[in-house]
């Protein structure tokens, strides 16, 4: 177990794979990133336990499974059991706290809602402030950043004024043009936040964890004209699914689409993919200025720094798909994931096996010297993996989908090295051979010659109910 470390947790919302480009052959590009990958691990096939804000990120501070902590949809949506994030002992912040960890928040929380009456029920807005953290204390999803009361107090106090150029009338969420500097934007107000907050914590003895949280690239893709203008005229390939005919597939719920979306022009879609990829390029170059003052402040060389997202996004794959959600594939669930080790251990390696985000809970508290045990929880520390290559690892990662807008819908997948099984209850299962069809367009579940493969996924998948306590009926059990 190494000394007690700093912790810096950056940490983005609704990032596709492509959109980091030590990750694929992609017009997106992420220097930033690239560098930390250089510095430390890559995880190729890191998992979200849910496809969906509220519940991926209340599973970062519990540990466990949305089924297990309640927050099944986003908080102030029907869907959700439980609308502010449980304050309970074994809380990442609690235990971090209780281990003399001084705790820094910025940016998006969306683990309560942004009102306290939900339904007419009092539901408490747990806010970071709550649970012990200093920094930002913004209840609810925050529209981007963009209305919240600090960023538009940040505006009024540096002169900033903001116009969009927004992109109308395509396919895809709202997306649009900030004709402003970049130093304007919500990234680098964020940015400038997280180095205020490590200032602070560099002049104290304790250690600290630092949660930094983007909005984006979620939508809305608000790019300042800076980083728009290096993709104005970068080709944009389609999909290989841009074609695929979601609406034609029998017995399958894909609830996020559109008429617009799916007949849509590749070209429309290519925009709309541009401004993502814009914005992702911007928060990159906000992350650079972040892991700099690291270096420059001397923080680097005891600091833990982890990046991953909270899940992925569909921006018109498969056939038009819009946001994430209803469905199984890797575009909203493989998820990037970089840590940098403060020893520099590791030092450019890329890691195959699959891992969880939950691994991140034992990780930090194993970061921290905190003697917890965790045999309760699925996650296992990364430190484990990476320290002992003999070490017995999962050979099939777990996640579940409980709806999304109020539309409920359970789901659960599960993945191995090469398979992929989706479980849709009352409706057509689905099964992935990703060696010969990365895309996920072909579904074997009626192929006889994947009769053995999908019975030993389906085993999979009641194993891993078992070990998470999950009661939603298995494969073959009755529904009702």
């Amino acid at each position: 177990m190494p000394d007690a470390q700093n912790i810096l947790f950056l940490l983005t919302d609704q990032h596709r794979l492509d959109a980091v480009s030590c990750y694929a052959d992609t017009p997106c590009r992420t220097p930033s990133l690239d560098t930390l990958a250089e510095e430390g691990v890559r995880f190729e096939n890191a998992y979200c336990p849910c496809p969906v804000c509220t519940p991926s990120r209340a599973s970062l501070l519990t540990g466990e499974f949305p089924h297990n902590h309640g927050m099944t949809e986003n908080a102030g949506n029907e869907g959700c059991s439980i609308h502010a994030v449980p304050d309970r002992p074994d809380l990442l912040p609690r235990r971090l706290d209780d281990a003399g960890y001084d705790l820094g928040y910025t940016g998006k929380w969306h683990l309560c809602p942004a009102s306290d009456d939900v339904f007419g029920v009092d539901v408490p807005q747990r806010v970071p402030s709550d649970l012990g953290f200093r920094g930002h204390d913004i209840p609810g999803h925050g529209d981007g950043g963009w209305q919240t009361g600090p960023y538009r107090k940040y505006l009024d106090d540096q002169g900033y004024t903001l116009e969009f150029d927004m992109l109308d009338d395509h396919p895809g969420g709202r997306a649009g043009v900030v004709e402003a500097p970049t130093s304007a934007t919500v990234p680098a107000y964020l940015a400038d936040h997280t180095i205020s907050l490590l200032e602070e914590f560099q002049d104290r003895d304790s250690p600290f964890c630092l949660l930094h949280s983007f909005w984006g690239p979620h939508e809305p893709y608000y790019p300042s004209r800076e980083f728009y203008e290096q993709y104005a005229d970068v080709e944009i390939p389609p999909w290989p699914t841009a074609d695929w005919p979601a609406e034609d597939i029998p017995g399958v719920h894909h609830n996020r689409l559109s008429e617009r979306a799916q007949t849509a022009a590749w070209e429309e879609w290519a925009e709309v993919v541009r401004h993502y990829y814009a914005f992702a390029a911007m928060i990159d170059s906000q992350i650079g200025r972040i892991l700099e003052y690291l270096e420059t402040s001397g923080l680097a060389a005891e600091t833990l720094v982890v990046f991953a997202a909270d899940h992925g996004e569909t921006l018109g794959s498969h056939g038009g798909l819009v946001d994430k959600g209803f469905h199984h594939f890797e575009e909203i669930m493989n998820v990037p994931l970089i840590v940098r080790f403060p020893d520099g251990q590791w030092k450019n390696t890329t890691r195959s096996e699959l891992v969880s985000l939950l691994d991140l809970y034992p990780t930090f508290l194993e970061a921290a010297s905190i003697d917890a045990d965790t045999t309760d929880r699925y996650g296992q520390s990364l430190y484990t993996l990476l320290e002992d290559d003999g070490t017995e690892w999962r050979d099939a990662v777990g996640m579940e989908f409980h709806g999304l807008g109020g539309i409920s819908h359970s789901q659960r997948t599960i993945r191995t090295n090469d398979l992929k099984y989706g479980y849709n209850p009352g409706l057509r299962d689905e099964l992935y051979d990703l060696s010969l069809d990365p895309a996920e367009t072909q579904n074997l579940v009626d192929n006889p010659a994947y009769e053995t493969e999908l019975e030993e996924m389906r085993d999979h998948l009641r194993a891993w109910q078992a070990e998470t306590d999950d009661s939603l009926p298995s494969p073959g059990d009755p529904i009702y």
